[in-house]
């Protein structure tokens, strides 16, 4: 906005491009991203990426302007519950590009474990990125699930679920579906190797019978 004198406000210029679609590098569950390569009307080819917040910042190019406020806001919105997702760009010269897309072309067409000769050519070009910024979106639960959870709960019946959200997302949306219940006691196990998760679980179960009460989320 701003001010300025004179009539009403400012007027809005609607332009209108046409983006060429190269390539597209489709999302898996162990990606945790897709790409796409397009040819912008000036003719550059770019690579523009969306995926997990992890998986993103481990490919930025190195002295970027806006990534720990973007983390911070990432941490921001998973707090509330919505599903974060990070967008990135790469611009690409021409003989990088034909000798990339002739690459993985062949691993496209390969007879023998195609989709890890597609992955690792992938990789190849999805790196040394520029951030663009993040996205957070509500996905609301569907009608029911919050009481159908109660319910089984009452019954007596363990439930675990599985998710690749953030741990801030995940702990949030399992008490708006009441997997979760304030009266709960929540541990919270972060781990990374088979002892370091039995010692970590052994802690909290001993800080469970020493505090005594309550459940365990």
């Amino acid at each position: 906005g701003g001010g300025g004198g004179g009539g009403g406000g400012g007027r809005v210029r609607i332009v209108s491009e046409r983006y060429e679609v190269l390539n597209v590098i489709e999302f898996d569950s162990t990606r945790k991203r897709m790409s796409v390569l397009v040819r912008r009307p000036d003719g550059k080819v770019v690579l523009y990426c969306k995926g997990a917040d992890t998986v993103i910042y481990e490919r930025l190019a190195a002295k970027q302007r806006f990534t720990k406020r973007t983390l911070k806001q990432l941490a921001v919105f998973a707090d509330t519950g919505l599903r974060t997702l990070c967008c990135a760009y790469r611009v690409l010269d021409d003989a990088d590009y034909d000798a990339w897309a002739a690459r993985y072309h062949e691993a496209q067409v390969a007879l023998d474990e195609r989709a890890a000769k597609v992955a690792r050519v992938a990789e190849d070009v999805e790196r040394d990125l520029q951030l663009l910024g993040a996205t957070a979106i509500e996905d609301k639960l569907q009608v029911g699930v919050p009481q159908a959870i109660a319910t089984l709960a009452r019954a007596g019946i363990n439930i675990w679920v599985l998710t690749g959200d953030k741990q801030e997302t995940a702990i949030n949306i399992a008490y708006s579906c009441r997997l979760l219940t304030k009266r709960m006691r929540t541990m919270v196990l972060n781990a990374y190797t088979a002892d370091e998760c039995a010692a970590r679980m052994r802690h909290l179960l001993d800080d469970t019978r020493v505090g005594g009460g309550g459940g365990a989320g």
